[in-house]
C-alpha cells in the first residue's frame, strides 16, 4: 500500500482522449532539502515513461537528489558566443 497524498501515475491524453504517455512514480523517498525551505520533502527515486504508440519505455532510477543547493551567482554570468555583440543598458 502506497502513501497517501503520493502521486503514482500520470496519463497524458492526445485530443481524442487516447493515452500518449503514461508516467509511473515509485520509491518515493523523505529528503532533506539544502536551503529555501525547511524539514523535508518527498522525491520519486523510480521513474518510468511509456508512450505505447512509440513503442517506447524509459526507466529513470535516481542514485541522489539534492533540492535547492546553494548556486553561485558567477554561474548566472552572461558569457555570449564569439563574435555576438553585447549592448548594456543602463537602468531606468
Amino acid at each position: 500500500m502506497g502513501k497517501v497524498g503520493v502521486v503514482t501515475q500520470l496519463t497524458i491524453d492526445d485530443a481524442a482522449g487516447r493515452s500518449v504517455t503514461q508516467i509511473q512514480y515509485g520509491d518515493w523517498q523523505e529528503i532533506a532539502r539544502e536551503s529555501g525551505g525547511t524539514g523535508l520533502t518527498c522525491f520519486p527515486k523510480r521513474i518510468v515513461v511509456v508512450q505505447p504508440g512509440q513503442d517506447l519505455e524509459l526507466e529513470m532510477k535516481l542514485i541522489s537528489v539534492t533540492l535547492n543547493p546553494p548556486i553561485s551567482p558567477q554561474r548566472f554570468r552572461l558569457m555570449p558566443p564569439g563574435g555576438i555583440s553585447v549592448t548594456r543598458l543602463s537602468p531606468p
